[in-house]
């Protein structure tokens, strides 16, 4: 509960909300939480008038502090000009202000999540449905960029961060470091390690690696394996951060082995970060209207983004339903 206790200034959300909507403050009728995610707590401000916006506030513990809200508000402006649907964000602050949080002002998508309604389709709306999400993940690959890292504006980035630029923006939209939470999480945030751009996709297979090994020296211990499913493969004996290490350098050396041979799985790719039906938005008529919650987004090479996603994937089980058409046999589930 520590990790998210946010002290903020409610007075000073209702401003911000107000301003963002063009409508004075006193038009501020209700201001309630709505939802607690994994990683913000999400606001509704309603005015009098019926018009609502979201309001998300970043838990304390939610890393990278700054980066992540930068880098979802410059990644929800790439899909936008992109034509891919996405929530406007009406304004944002990674900095000390008056709200004593970090916030972002969105509007409200129309839809409901696509979990609410997928065990009552038939089996035709649950392929119109399909199509949908499969023709807005083409569109969405087939974006240009120029590297591996996280999408941010380069104003938001600190002057002696690495970043590469977008040509097809003159706006500011660039490639930076990661802000995936695996980069900075715990005591990772402090290390001082390469986090991207990378435009060879070796960088890109290396810096996972070269950051855990960093941090396993700085911050390694003797300790029991953190996943289940090995404390038994290691005898449930404490396992030595150093053959951690060494077994990493091991994968340092298969690197040049493990990348593909074709160029074109090289293309730097942006993927949502978390594809499942509750971040998928759909309406009564069943129209898909776009996928929420960009943050910890990640550019990477074409071949580490492919695959389906859990939400779609058919494991084979009796929980799995299979699907026949004129020409071809599918099976997925939810």
């Amino acid at each position: 509960m520590a990790e998210r206790r946010m002290p903020s200034n409610v007075s000073e959300l209702k401003k911000v909300a107000a301003k963002a909507l063009n409508k004075p403050v006193g038009d501020v009728k209700l201001l309630r939480k709505i939802a607690e995610g994994g990683f913000n707590r999400i606001l509704e401000v309603t005015m009098n008038d019926g018009a609502s916006i979201l309001a998300r506030l970043p838990y304390p513990s939610t890393v990278p502090r700054r980066l992540a809200v930068a880098s979802e508000f410059a990644t929800i402006d790439l899909l936008r000009a992109n034509g891919i649907s996405a929530p406007q964000v009406l304004a944002y602050s990674t900095d000390e202000n008056a709200v004593c949080a970090e916030y972002m002002l969105m509007e409200r998508t129309s839809g409901k999540p696509l979990s609410r309604v997928w065990v009552h389709l038939t089996d035709d709306e649950r392929f119109k449905t399909l199509h949908q999400i499969v023709t807005m993940e083409a569109k969405l690959f087939a974006v240009e960029l120029p590297a591996s890292g996280g999408i941010y504006y380069s104003d938001d980035l600190p002057p002696t961060m690495p970043r590469i630029d977008i040509p097809e923006f003159d706006n500011g939209l660039c490639i930076g470091p990661y802000a995936h939470s695996v980069w900075w999480y715990g005591e990772r945030k402090y290390l001082d390690i390469d986090r991207g751009p990378h435009t060879n996709p070796q960088h890109v297979l290396r810096s996972f690696a070269d950051k855990e090994i960093a941090w396993i020296h700085a911050h390694g211990r003797l300790r029991y394996p953190s996943d289940c499913e090995y404390i038994e493969s290691f005898g449930y004996k404490m396992q030595d951060p150093e053959e951690h290490a060494s077994s990493l350098e091991d994968y340092l050396r298969l690197i040049p082995y493990l990348v593909p041979a074709d160029p074109l799985s090289y293309t730097p790719t942006l993927r949502h970060p978390d594809l499942t039906p509750n971040n998928i938005l759909i309406t009564d008529n069943l129209i898909v209207t776009g996928f929420i919650d960009w943050q910890h987004a990640m550019v990477l090479p074409a071949w580490l983004t492919a695959g389906i996603t859990p939400a779609f994937e058919n494991y084979a089980d009796e929980g799995y339903v299979v699907f026949k058409s004129q020409n071809s046999r599918r099976t997925f589930s939810l």
